[in-house]
Parts: structure tokens; sequence; C-alpha cells
């Protein structure tokens, strides 16, 4: 069974993953923190990376989406930091934030990553 990852923290996405995600085993984290603990400690398949977390919007402000460790782009920072880590996995990035999702697409080079808006994720038939 596929194990995937997702970082969210918007009610109404995560109610749209649960039910795109049926019949898999995932696991929800809505912080950079929890992501981290969980990519540290299991191998998944996929992960899906939100980056405005905590109600935050950065309206693409650079200097706050990378010195504010509490987004996806700090967890995409993570993981390059410690290439070793789920190796393997397929990340999609799918903030709707495009400088976000421009920075965390460089953080994750070199790992089998893409990216996609949530609005055109919600608008295909499977994941």
């Amino acid at each position: 069974m596929l194990k995937i990852l997702i970082l969210e923290d918007e009610e109404y996405r995560i109610k749209w993953f649960k039910q795109a995600t049926i019949g898999y085993s995932v696991e929800f984290v809505k912080t950079a923190a929890d992501a981290v603990k969980s990519l540290s400690e299991k191998t998944f398949d996929y992960c899906y990376l939100d980056n405005d977390l905590d109600e935050k919007s950065y309206d693409n402000y650079r200097k706050r989406i990378i010195c504010d460790k509490t987004t996806g782009y700090a967890v995409c920072l993570f993981l390059k930091a410690n290439p070793e880590l789920n190796k393997d996995c397929q990340f999609v990035v799918h903030t709707l934030n495009d400088l976000a999702q421009k920075l965390m697409m460089e953080a994750l080079v070199g790992r089998n990553a893409c990216q996609i808006s949530f609005l055109d994720l919600i608008s295909k038939e499977n994941l």
C-alpha cells in the first residue's frame, strides 16, 4: 500500500485530500515541524507540500518565505540538508504561492519532485 504524507493546514483542502486518497495509507500534518518529524522517522512514497501554513500568506515576499521556519519551504531546506531521508519519495509541491513554489522546487533539485497548484490538482481525476 502506498504511504503518503500531506502537509496542509486548510481544512477544505484536507477534506479533498481525504476523499482523493481513500484506500491509501495517509498521514496528515499541519505544521512544518510535524512534517520534518515524520520525514525523519518514516519512509513515504509520496509527499504533498504546501508552503503558507498557520494562516499566514506570504504573497510572494521572498525574505519572509526564506526566513520563516514554519513554511513548506523550510521542509524543503531540511530535505536538501538531509538527502538520505526519503530519497525515493515523489515530492509534490502544491502551494498557490508562485515564488514559494519556485524556491521549494529549487531546494528539491536532485530529488524526484514536481509542482502543481492545488487548483490544478483538484481538477485532475487522480493524485
